[in-house]
């Protein structure tokens, strides 16, 4: 089988995937959420704790983003499952975590921005084929990243911040503990991850 033999082969299934998912049922589109829920919990135990904040590094970018180009708006459907199976006791948030008290943690701003992250950009793939160019799909994929995520993120680890310690974090002690120390392996888990899912998505020969 010559390379370019095989690459046409790929195409085709891949093709066959995303055609097959587009007209199949709500039945079908929750399995695959379910799968892709799972996957977001296995990635998650990838987790790297710093000693100055209560956020872990983990792996979520990668199964986020990859479920939504998978899935498309069901992406965002298996993020939601991701997050109500952790609140009903599966221990697969990061450091096998699991109920409600690790739901209400530093991390739950940063759960529900995936969720909304996800559901935009499976929204966005499904319905365009103008961000299927690798430019544009990164950059796509910052924006959800540092204009979604982020945002939502700080925001419910401001709340629980307030809560433990009795009193309002600063804007740099905010930003310290949930921004600062993410930015580089972000950027490295955008680009590992976009070229990843760049190769997820239909392709015409």
């Amino acid at each position: 089988m010559t390379l370019n033999t095989a690459y046409n082969r790929y195409i085709d299934v891949l093709n066959s995937f995303h055609s097959w998912r587009l007209r199949s049922g709500a039945l079908t589109g929750m399995f695959l959420a379910a799968c892709a829920a799972l996957f977001t919990g296995i990635m998650a135990q990838a987790a790297i704790y710093l000693p100055w904040t209560p956020v872990p590094v983990t792996g979520h970018t990668v199964a986020v983003f990859a479920g939504a180009a998978l899935l498309g708006r069901w992406g965002g459907a298996a993020q939601l499952m991701y997050i109500a199976g952790g609140a009903a006791g599966l221990n697969w948030f990061a450091g096998q975590n699991g109920g409600l008290p690790a739901l209400c943690g530093p991390t739950a701003g940063y759960l529900a921005g995936y969720a909304l992250a996800a559901w935009v950009l499976g929204g966005v793939l499904q319905s365009s084929k103008t961000p299927r160019r690798f430019v544009r799909l990164q950059l796509l994929m910052a924006a959800l990243n540092f204009g979604v995520v982020y945002p939502v993120g700080l925001a419910g680890l401001y709340i629980w911040t307030t809560s433990v310690k009795g009193s309002a974090p600063g804007i740099f002690e905010l930003l310290n503990m949930g921004l600062f120390p993410f930015i580089p392996g972000d950027i490295v888990k955008i680009g590992i991850t976009s070229t990843l899912i760049y190769q997820l998505l239909p392709k015409s020969r």
